[in-house]
């Protein structure tokens, strides 16, 4: 698509965001925990019911920064930190793409695709970072029984700006878990609001660290509910996202922005912090559609449509998208598994996707769409769009359609 003026791009990405958590897909005051800023943005926007991404943190973001199943890029899963992590700096990213378009880009949050120099985010595209380089349960370590930074390193919130060596900013400790998406939010709409400002498209890219454990909302938010941290975190993350949506539009950019808002995998299993995936099985760190399957808002004024779709979308998509949108390049040296979905979100064409693929560390599995309609297990019709079937490399196949093992 070739547009007047470049769009600029936000990208909120929720953390462990089940299906079924949000009003717009079913949760929403029925979990105890009211999302009316999001629910607003679903009916401003359109809605997807079959949104595929990757089974946990580190291959989904992987796959949305460079366009490639984390087959191909190495990052499978989560790891240890300490252990070799993140994409490989032959891979070219959302940002890099971004950016030798002319692009202003920003990332505050999770990052965890590289923790060493070369791989934090500033050196892959972004202009400025701030955030943490791995994941949120490293929160817990400091307060742990026999911590001992002589073994283990205290993690720390870092920052960095595009050609300068990465800073140490302060602890991420349990309180600073607590206000980190706070700062986020802010340094986010400052780099609205500057970018805006000065008339320069901008990439923003909001990655919280909400539903992630340990589950624990700001102190503002602290007992919003009356139904426990994880509902007053669930409330803190509408209204992070409010706040964006607010600066946004204060900032008179409404029209000329494509903003979207996602999860990364399906939802947490440990208690207390256990969520829900609405009414698929299964959460993260599995090959089930609970992990799979995840929210998926988009909104566009006056170019995509507001309505709900179940049309099938994997992440991979995104990248390829987004670049389209924004007269970048896609790389044409290496393979790319993600479709441009342009036609379809602008009412031209249903999905291009008819399936789509996720790879864990045991797991590679197969899933088909309502627009070929035909399992991709047995080949046979699908009783209704875009049923699950998966292909397990070390055990049996399961058919939905035949409801029975295969042997």
């Amino acid at each position: 698509m070739h547009l007047a003026k470049p769009v600029n791009i936000v990208l909120i990405l929720a953390d462990n965001l089940g299906w079924g958590e949000l009003g717009c897909y079913g949760g929403g005051a029925l979990r105890g925990a009211p999302t009316p800023r999001i629910d607003a943005l679903a009916e401003q926007g359109l809605r997807f019911l079959n949104f595929n991404v990757e089974s946990d943190c580190v291959p989904t973001r992987s796959a949305l920064m460079t366009g490639r199943h984390p087959i191909r890029t190495g990052a499978l899963q989560s790891v240890p930190a300490g252990l070799p992590q993140g994409i490989h700096p032959s891979e070219v990213t959302l940002a890099q793409a971004l950016s030798n378009a002319g692009y202003a880009t920003a990332i505050y949050g999770k990052w965890h695709l590289g923790d060493r120099a070369g791989r934090f985010p500033h050196d892959r595209g972004f202009d400025h970072w701030y955030g943490i380089s791995r994941t949120t349960n490293e929160s817990m370590f400091t307060e742990s029984l026999g911590f001992d930074p002589a073994v283990v390193d205290i993690p720390y919130v870092e920052a960095g700006d595009r050609g300068e060596a990465v800073r140490k900013v302060a602890p991420y400790d349990l309180e600073m878990r607590r206000r980190i998406d706070g700062d986020f939010t802010r340094m986010a709409c400052e780099f609205v609001v500057k970018n805006g400002s000065a008339g320069k498209p901008f990439f923003l890219f909001l990655p919280l660290t909400q539903l992630h454990y340990p589950t624990l909302p700001h102190r503002d938010f602290a007992g919003c509910t009356g139904q426990g941290d994880f509902a007053d975190s669930m409330v803190e993350m509408d209204h992070r996202v409010g706040e964006v949506i607010d600066t946004v539009a204060k900032a008179g950019l409404e029209e000329e922005t494509l903003f979207i808002f996602a999860s990364d995998n399906g939802p947490e299993f440990r208690r207390p912090w256990r969520g829900t995936a609405g009414p698929w099985t299964g959460t993260y760190h599995t090959a089930m559609e609970g992990a799979l399957r995840v929210p998926l808002i988009v909104r566009w004024p006056g170019r995509v449509k507001p309505g709900v779709t179940n049309e099938m979308v994997h992440v991979t998509d995104l990248f390829t998208t987004l670049l389209a949108n924004a007269g970048a390049k896609v790389p044409d040296d290496r393979p790319i598994d993600g479709l441009d979905i342009t036609p379809f979100l602008t009412g031209k064409r249903r999905s291009p996707r008819a399936k789509a693929s996720s790879t864990t560390s045991r797991t590679s599995c197969a899933r088909s769409s309502g627009a070929t309609g035909r399992c991709t297990c047995c080949g046979r019709p699908n009783p209704t769009p875009a049923w699950f079937t998966s292909r397990c490399r070390t055990s049996s196949t399961w058919c939905r359609t035949r409801r029975k093992r295969r042997t």
